[in-house]
């Protein structure tokens, strides 16, 4: 009968399994869950932690695999801004389980189309994931928190706006029309100039519908969001407020910045 053993210290954990021996840094990024699968004496799994496309397999339920620099979902190889960010990620020090988890909510979204221009969205914008498989993003509300379009919907914090998935433009040539919109950074700047405030918004990819293919993709239509944070802070700290891949529960309030563009209020209609 082969004998297990194992030592955490605080630099590493090292594990003795079926006759070979695994060493990994404490700051692994899967170190927490090796420790519990260890100290529950399932080694198989803290084995297959160690190795990061086991690890990936494991978190996805075997839906997200990876082979040498290829990721695939359900068999489907991914390419593009999802793979760079797992690579990111994976330089940041993060563990893959959000980008397993954001990949299974983007294909859990029905349309085909708006999988496709989630890429270009996310792509650049740059923006985070969080650690439940969702995205971060920006809207401009007015200072009472209501929506531009019919000054109803309370966007204050805390709070989750739906509508019926069937109510959002799924065109994305039709640049401005129906639905609950998202943006990027540089999107911010072209919507009602320095009026109102800026909220960030949870988005699952799921809910996304499209994304207008004008402002260079950097605002989207969906049909969920939930209310996270406000955004109020210099120009020069906005720029650097999400600065790495993956978010957890610590999001911040930040202070108003200029902008000096006012649109003409016949341009923008439709947008809640």
């Amino acid at each position: 009968m082969t004998n297990n053993a194992y030592i955490f210290t605080e630099r590493s954990i090292s594990l003795f399994y079926n006759g070979k021996t695994y060493t990994i840094s404490a700051t692994h990024d899967a170190a927490r869950d090796i420790r519990t699968a260890i100290i529950a004496n399932d080694f198989e799994t803290a084995v297959d932690l160690i190795d990061a496309a086991k690890a990936i397999a494991l978190w996805s339920n075997g839906r997200v695999t990876v082979e040498g620099n290829i990721i695939c979902f359900d068999g489907e190889v991914l390419e593009g801004p999802l793979v760079q960010r797992v690579l990111q990620m994976k330089k940041e020090g993060f563990s893959v389980e959000p980008m397993a988890l954001f990949i299974e909510n983007l294909y859990s979204n029905p349309s085909m189309t708006a999988v496709k221009e989630l890429y270009l969205f996310l792509e650049h914008g740059a923006l985070p994931i969080t650690d439940d498989g969702c995205f971060l993003a920006y809207k401009k509300v007015t200072e009472d928190y209501k929506d531009y379009y019919t000054n109803k919907i309370d966007n204050s914090i805390g709070q989750t706006v739906s509508v019926e998935r069937r109510e959002v433009d799924d065109n994305r040539d039709r640049t401005c029309s129906y639905g609950l919109h998202f943006c990027a950074m540089d999107y911010l700047g072209s919507y009602y100039g320095s009026k109102g405030r800026v909220v960030i918004v949870k988005i699952n990819p799921r809910d996304v519908v499209s994304i207008p293919s004008d402002y260079n993709n950097t605002k989207g239509r969906c049909c969920n969001y939930e209310v996270v944070a406000e955004h109020t802070c210099t120009e020069k700290e906005k720029k650097e407020f999400f600065n790495q891949s993956v978010y957890c529960d610590d999001l911040y309030t930040i202070e108003e910045s200029e902008y000096d563009y006012e649109p003409d209020a016949d341009e923008w209609w439709g947008d809640y």
